[in-house]
């Protein structure tokens, strides 16, 4: 036992000296292998000083002689961790310096990777001073970050589920800078850098650290546009400068910066780039806000507009927020005739005192639009109460989904007088087939759909309803069509791990529960509006809301393949660089969406994204959420009997193929139509083809 104990105290010895310099001890993977042991003649070149260490990086000799040297390795850095070396004032950048201390990977969180450094240092001697260095320039062929792929273990999708399947700590894998972000950014940690064009890709957070990408990003737009394998490896953040100035908080996506110098060290969750000084604004983007929307209500049912906006916590308490949601709906969104609301406190806010109702919220924010408008847009509200602490938000909040609606344009339908559902009643798709054209409601209006199954935990109920056109506002002798809107608002994704954590694919929060919670309400409305088989439906069908996830990811896919509708910013053709409502972690992303039916005598619906507060400064922004909006037509088809002949007659707008819609003239019947054709069916029964107020007009004999 002595030997094996002599034996042991021989290897750490020659451990602790053959581990001298800065390469062996930062290699070419994620762990050193010489975490948690004592090393002594470690050399390097003081970089930068900050307030509880030293950074330096290696020093090489070249020799006189070499005239046609090989390309040379990148050279390395390494954070030295101790106060005492920060404050020595005899200790100054270009000063040569040899420490010892212990290898230590820290981690400042669970799911944070570690930082290799040296802590318990020591200062054995300095060598020479002003040993000339400078920054390493990033953007340039040799040090520019990937464009796509964040991990080697994201196995080409960072968003792909299963998520966490295999942590960094536990396979160290060998860094490939070139082909994958974390590796590049990694492969910089402890290295003093320079960003010679920085921009910003969005608002600071609250403690100033802010985006940023230099002049090496591939995509040409003020955001990221990530695609369904991209983790934005392009961005950057910038966190506390060095000198203990404070980086500004009035930062906003596109501003031009002043050239960045800093370290790249990993610490929060994120890499990151500590600047020696605070951040410059050189210049911000024209125009400095978001336009106001393109797209304006017609008032009449050629041309209705439907939005939505998650205005996050709105609460009667707090009027300076109540206000600026008023404003963003008068100035930028241009008064739109409904707007599907998330984010409902219930009257009393965050205090949990058995509140459920939230009519003076709503009743606070329709008064504020009235009086931002001038007097001139009128709207009426409508929503569902639950019991308390059954909706989502924290416990008192009784967060839910609400509409507001201009009452001289749309009423929510009724055959005979309109039933609001309650908490815990499924609203159904009711419909009639004893006429010509099928006649569909709901039984409840609004109502909940499965509002007690267990996917809906802690997240707001989706909010159904059925809405027509009031008869002064039909154009031209036309009426409408029934419009139904489905509310959500599906589980957020609070708690899900940094892009640039050690689980690999990183956890997405809650996304099992969006991705049930997509299913169920997809499903609902494949039956709803499928049945009976015979009847494809006319109205227009509009589910819009936050879903917290991509067009791409899993939840929005789900939902779309059960339910057929078609989401709008793709169907209208926005450039990837422009689909975004939201700002999370460096990247401009799109977790609001508007989905709808497709109808065969119909184009798809104009579609927009209003930047309302993704543009905008932390001070300058209202919710966190962009709001979007639809132009619709909702005109309706109609088929009646002629008083003076005995024929029927059919209108509908020249845009695509009435024969498609299922109907079917007197001397036909059903079952000859389900297994004919129906186009050479109505062509050869018609006798006449009349325009006639921008409609068509086909007579069939009787």
């Amino acid at each position: 036992m002595k030997l094996v104990s002599v034996l042991a105290h021989a290897y750490v010895a020659v451990v602790a000296v053959s581990a001298k310099t800065i390469r062996q001890i930062v290699v070419d993977h994620y762990l050193s292998p010489w975490d948690t042991w004592p090393v002594t003649d470690v050399k390097g070149v003081v970089t930068v000083k900050g307030p509880e260490g030293i950074w330096i990086r290696e020093v090489r000799e070249q020799k006189k002689t070499e005239h046609h040297p090989k390309k040379k390795k990148p050279r390395l850095g390494l954070y030295v961790y101790g106060p005492n070396l920060a404050q020595d004032k005899n200790i100054a950048t270009g000063d040569v310096i040899v420490v010892e201390g212990k290898v230590v990977a820290n981690r400042t969180g669970p799911n944070d990777l570690p930082l290799t450094q040296i802590e318990n240092a020591k200062l054995t001697k300095v060598t020479s001073h002003n040993y000339q260095f400078e920054p390493v320039e990033l953007a340039t062929k040799e040090h520019s970050p990937p464009s796509i792929q964040l991990s080697s273990l994201d196995h080409g999708n960072v968003y792909k589920m299963p998520f966490n399947r295999t942590r960094i700590t536990r396979s160290n894998p060998k860094l490939k800078p070139k082909e994958f972000g974390m590796d590049f950014w990694q492969s910089l940690v402890s290295q003093y850098v320079i960003i010679k064009e920085p921009q910003a890709v969005g608002p600071p957070n609250e403690k100033g650290d802010t985006w940023i990408v230099g002049n090496w990003f591939t995509n040409k737009g003020p955001d990221n546009g990530v695609n369904e394998r991209d983790g934005n490896p392009e961005a950057i953040l910038i966190g506390a400068p060095l000198d203990g100035t404070i980086n500004p908080k009035g930062t906003k996506m596109g501003d031009k910066l002043e050239a960045i110098k800093g370290v790249v060290t990993q610490s929060g969750g994120f890499y990151r780039i500590l600047p020696l000084t605070k951040l410059n604004i050189v210049s911000s983007r024209e125009p400095a806000v978001a336009p106001p929307s393109i797209l304006v209500s017609e008032k009449h049912c050629e041309g209705i507009t439907v939005a939505s906006y998650n205005v996050v916590d709105l609460h009667r308490g707090d009027m300076k927020y109540v206000n600026a949601i008023a404003s963003d709906i008068v100035n930028l969104m241009r008064s739109p005739d409904l707007i599907a609301l998330q984010g409902i406190n219930d009257d009393s806010g965050p205090l949990d005192d058995g509140v459920i109702d939230c009519k003076e919220n709503l009743v606070a924010l329709t008064n504020a639009i009235w009086e931002v408008s001038g007097r001139s847009a009128n709207y009426s509200y409508t929503y569902i109460n639950s019991p308390n602490n059954h909706n989502g938000g924290p416990p008192g909040t009784n967060l839910r989904n609400a509409y507001i609606y201009r009452p001289d344009i749309l009423q929510l339908q009724s055959r005979d007088k309109v039933v609001r559902g309650s908490w815990n009643e499924t609203t159904k798709v009711q419909y009639d087939t004893s006429k010509f054209i099928l006649y569909r409601w709901l039984d409840l209006n609004p109502g909940f759909i499965d509002p007690t199954n267990r996917v809906w935990l802690d997240t707001p109920k989706p909010l159904f309803a059925a809405w027509e056109i009031v008869k002064s506002a039909e154009h031209k002798g036309d009426t409408s069509r029934t419009l139904f809107t489905l509310n959500l608002d599906l589980a957020p994704r609070a708690g899900s791990s940094s892009m640039h954590g050690d689980a690999r694919p990183p956890p997405n929060a809650h996304q099992d529960q969006r991705i049930k919670q997509a299913h169920l309400v997809g499903k609902y409305m494949e039956k709803g509006f499928n049945e009976p088989l015979d009847y494809r439906p006319l109205e227009r069908i509009v589910a819009l809301g936050s879903f917290y996830d991509h067009g791409y990811g899993r939840p929005v896919h789900v939902f779309r393949h059960t339910s057929h509708l078609h989401n709008l910013s793709r169907k209208e053709k926005i450039k990837g660089i422009e689909r975004y409502t939201h700002f999370r972690d460096g990247t401009a992303v799109e977790y609001d969406h508007m989905f709808v039916n497709k109808i065969p005598d119909r184009v798809y619906p104009n579609y927009t994204c209003v930047h309302a507060n993704t543009w905008a400064s932390n001070d300058g922004r209202t919710s966190t959420h962009d709001p979007i909006i639809a132009k619709i037509n909702v005109l309706s088809i109609h088929m009646y009997s002629g008083s003076e002949v005995d024929r029927e007659t059919l209108f509908l707008r020249p845009h695509g193929d009435v024969l498609n819609l299922g109907l079917r003239g007197p001397t036909r019947n059903r079952s000859d139509m389900d297994n004919a054709d129906e186009t050479q069916l109505y062509e050869t029964s018609i006798d006449d083809l009349v325009k006639s107020n921008g409609c068509i007009e086909m007579r069939m004999n009787a």
